[in-house]
């Protein structure tokens, strides 16, 4: 919990001190929690669509944003589907049969 509160207070932190106006100009995967708690963004991008002007894929995960970082059997969701963006991202022959 400690680690978690700290890791929530560093996050805060950047956006305090992140530049107005600043944006992103690549393209950017966000892995959403299908369900949110009260009082988060309701948008898709959770906020991201004012600070990357690029593309913002969204993958959606089963579970909260604390079970899918946190616990079984979610968490082996998020590795999985990260692990399968960057293997589609960096896979060299995506024609090929493997």
């Amino acid at each position: 919990k400690i680690r978690y509160e700290y890791i929530a207070r560093v996050i805060d932190r950047a956006a305090q001190i992140y530049p107005r106006g600043r944006t992103y100009s690549g393209e950017v995967v966000l892995f959403h929690a299908s369900s949110q708690p009260e009082g988060i963004k309701s948008d898709r991008t959770l906020g991201w669509a004012g600070l990357v002007t690029a593309a913002i894929k969204i993958v959606d995960v089963p579970g909260t944003h604390h079970s899918i970082m946190m616990h079984e059997p979610h968490v082996a969701e998020l590795v999985r589907k990260i692990d399968e963006h960057l293997r589609h991202l960096y896979d060299p022959f995506p024609s090929a049969i493997q």
